[in-house]
């Protein structure tokens, strides 16, 4: 792709919980549809007077699990990686994981 032709950027929601939002970003050719490139984010909504991770504001969440009630029911996009996710919550306490 060249510098100044048309491009299309879909994004997907591919998993939300109170504190995270993880996305999946495709650029695509404005003419030929190609897929040109991929970008994979995982967003923390962050306080920034706390200075940590906190859960969204109410509202905020609600619009987003709109989003996600529909997003969640579409293809896992093939490029997603392996590697970064919104786990599921546990309400058991965690087990230690010994470094060696």
């Amino acid at each position: 792709m060249k510098a100044g032709e048309p491009f299309t950027i879909e994004t997907q929601l591919v998993g939300l919980d109170d504190k995270r939002m993880h996305l999946f970003h495709r650029m695509l050719h404005g003419k030929t549809g190609e897929l040109v490139a991929t970008n994979e984010i995982m967003q923390l909504h962050v306080d920034q007077k706390a200075q940590k991770v906190t859960p969204m504001r109410p509202e905020i969440y609600e619009a987003l699990s709109a989003v996600w009630s529909v997003h969640k029911k579409l293809k896992t996009p093939a490029e997603l990686g392996r590697v970064m996710s919104v786990a599921k919550k546990d309400k058991k306490k965690p087990k230690k994981i010994s470094k060696y």
